[in-house]
């Protein structure tokens, strides 16, 4: 005997919506929702991920001289630089110049010099140190 698809039949023999978990039980979705009291979104249920810890190393990047920011430290040959003024340009935009004191000893302060199309390595500071 043949089912037409609107049967009772045709009802019977279709697969149950829902998918079987490793054990072959049927996970059936929004009734699981309902008898364990959660609520059904539209989209799926996930969890929430757990915060990475913090590092203690500041991130280094590579940011052109414009985008310094007070704080930010650079490493050269001659030692540890802090940047304690903002950048400013001069020749038509083509050199960058930024004040700057040694990390180690706080009464030595430069003026340094940059291309404004190179990329400078720099430990850039992290919110929380900024606001001390």
């Amino acid at each position: 005997m043949q089912s037409t698809p609107g049967s009772a039949r045709a009802r019977e023999l279709e697969p149950r919506r829902g998918r079987a978990d490793s054990q072959g039980q049927l996970n059936e979705g929004h009734d699981a929702h309902q008898r364990l009291g959660l609520e059904k979104h539209s989209g799926n249920t996930r969890l929430a991920k757990p915060r990475a810890e913090k590092k203690s190393e500041p991130a280094v990047s590579k940011v052109l001289p414009l985008d310094f920011r007070v704080g930010d430290r650079l490493t050269d040959e001659t030692g540890e630089w802090e940047i304690i003024g903002r950048p400013y340009t001069v020749n038509h935009g083509k050199s960058a110049h930024a004040r700057v004191r040694r990390v180690d000893q706080h009464d030595i302060t430069a003026i340094r010099t940059w291309v404004t199309h190179e990329r400078i390595s720099v430990k850039r500071a992290s919110p929380e140190e900024g606001k001390r």
